[in-house]
């Protein structure tokens, strides 16, 4: 799934390793990129580069509880979550994104909507059929408003035709949790390595 985008590209960048050309084609200096470190959350790629940088919001009235199906901004109900709708290689409920979602692939910022988000997934995985995630590390914050998870990722897929592919991912999730249902605002994916 995390994947996806980056189908049909021919080279992956990672932030460390992208040319000057590819930078500078983003908005994005070669300074600012390599001053982001390599935990380095969605919000602050976003903030550094291209100026998206978060705004203090006002805390949620208490008049107001939040619903008892929103999931807090917690590391392992955010994993179970996305988890459950399919994220991790299941079959992927597409209604967890909003209608609109920032994506970013090493550095380069797009906007999908759940439909395009939808039908990729779904032709990844007639490529990938087998998909395996397992988790290095993974840390949960509130960050202006919205809850962030960032994840390291070893991904092991395999194609319909049995070739085997290896690579590590971080991938950031932007995730509007005061909401019922919680919707993926934001999908940041850098490639760390891969074979």
């Amino acid at each position: 799934m995390f994947a996806v985008a980056a189908l049909g590209m021919a080279t992956v960048f990672t932030i460390q390793h992208a040319s000057a050309q590819f930078r500078a084609g983003v908005g994005c200096s070669a300074e600012k990129i390599d001053s982001l470190s390599e935990a380095a959350s969605l919000e602050e790629l976003q903030c550094k580069c291209f100026n998206k940088c978060p705004t203090p919001t006002p805390s949620p009235s208490p008049l107001l509880p939040p619903s008892a199906n929103a999931v807090a901004c917690e590391q392992g109900k955010l994993i179970a979550w996305l988890d459950n709708h399919g994220v991790y290689g299941g079959q992927l409920d597409p209604s967890i994104y909003d209608d609109q979602v920032d994506w970013i692939v090493g550095g380069k910022l797009s906007t999908k909507k759940r439909s395009e988000i939808a039908k990729e997934e779904e032709d990844f995985r007639k490529v990938y059929p087998v998909q395996t995630y397992t988790t290095k590390s993974s840390s949960a914050a509130v960050v202006g408003g919205q809850c962030v998870l960032t994840q390291r990722l070893d991904v092991h897929k395999q194609r319909s035709n049995g070739r085997e592919v290896f690579g590590t991912f971080r991938i950031v999730f932007g995730i509007r949790t005061n909401v019922d249902p919680p919707r993926i605002v934001q999908q940041y994916i850098d490639v760390l390595s891969g074979r």
